[in-house]
């Protein structure tokens, strides 16, 4: 009989990039691949986590860095019951990185670059928001800091598939948790 392996690894993978950039679709290949490892993991995604907030929050810088550190303690206080949180948020901000780092053990931040005219054809493929201040948030980088010292950067253009980036997440992140990706793949006969 097979065992499954169940990793015991807890933190936050926070998946970040701007608009268009595939935060999304990286971050649910992600928890996918931490699930087919055993690790208990769940995905949050920044666009779901407004809707469900009410959208109390707007979209001027202050209130974008505000919104972030309630998603980040939401997330701590998941990792902290034993998850590997992944979450996909733009969030990019010099004060909000610093912030969850002081607040939110084990976490890694993943940057996603994309070059602007593939984000922008990207999101001309998606429904256009009809939130409140879904015309704010569709202004796309000029609100944000580009990621200076994030651990992890990947080029998310479509040279590689987003399981490839995903793969590539885990492996960084279980190597930071003396958990090997490729041994724990072995021990599990994959």
């Amino acid at each position: 009989m097979h065992h499954q392996r169940v990793s015991r690894a807890t933190g936050v993978i926070w998946i970040t990039g701007f608009p268009g950039s595939g935060k999304t679709t990286v971050g649910r290949n992600v928890v996918r691949a931490l699930d087919d490892l055993g690790t208990r993991s769940i995905f949050l995604d920044g666009d779901d986590l407004r809707n469900i907030l009410g959208h109390k929050w707007g979209y001027s810088p202050e209130e974008r860095q505000d919104l972030a550190k309630v998603f980040f303690r939401l997330s701590g206080y998941l990792s902290a019951q034993n998850y590997t949180v992944v979450i996909a948020a733009v969030a990019m901000y010099d004060s909000v990185f610093d912030w969850l780092r002081a607040n939110v053990p084990d976490v890694m931040q993943v940057y996603l670059v994309v070059a602007e005219d593939i984000r922008r054809v990207r999101r001309a493929r998606r429904p256009m928001p009809t939130t409140p201040g879904a015309q704010a948030r569709a202004g796309g980088g000029k609100k944000y800091q580009v990621p200076s010292r994030a651990d992890l950067v990947i080029d998310n253009s479509g040279a590689h598939s987003p399981s490839h980036a995903a793969e590539r997440i885990v492996a960084e992140y279980m190597s930071r948790r003396a958990l090997p990706y490729a041994a724990q793949i072995a021990h599990d006969g994959t």
